[in-house]
């Protein structure tokens, strides 16, 4: 898959409030190696020893969530765009596990159907358009064609 300019541009911003403590050439390097393991089809454990050198002081798990979150993140911005072109898909429905580790915005996210182009809320710095919608998180898009 090819991260398109679009999906840069609705990514950017997000991986440089993940960057925040770090300065501009490392933020840049990170947004790279994220990119290049979407485009190279990197296994999230690929892109985590990737980054290694560039956070050399993060815990592993903490970059694990990094790079498992994001990649989700890019692999929903890129399917909500194949929907979008395939004038098929007209609604999309949000979906997560129903269990003591689902949260409560998940939660009462939960089945809510919207048309295709549309969020479905918005952070601090974000529409949500899909998912995830923060760390660890396990809800899942489903297409709607009517």
């Amino acid at each position: 898959m090819e991260v398109t300019d679009e999906i840069k541009n609705k990514t950017s911003k997000m991986i440089t409030n993940l960057a925040t403590s770090v300065d501009d050439v490392t933020s840049e390097k990170l947004k790279e190696t994220i990119y290049r393991g979407v485009n190279e089809w990197l296994t999230p454990t690929e892109v985590r020893n990737l980054l290694l050198d560039i956070f050399k002081d993060l815990k592993t798990s903490r970059l694990d969530k990094i790079v498992r979150t994001e990649s989700i993140r890019y692999w929903s911005f890129a399917e909500q765009e194949a929907w979008q072109q395939s004038w098929v898909v007209k609604y999309k429905q949000r979906w997560t596990a129903l269990d003591e580790r689902t949260c409560s915005t998940c939660w009462s996210l939960h089945g809510k159907k919207i048309p295709i182009d549309k969020s479905f809320a918005k952070d601090s710095y974000r529409d949500i358009i899909g998912s995830p919608l923060h760390p660890n998180c396990r809800c899942d898009m489903i297409p709607i064609l009517e």
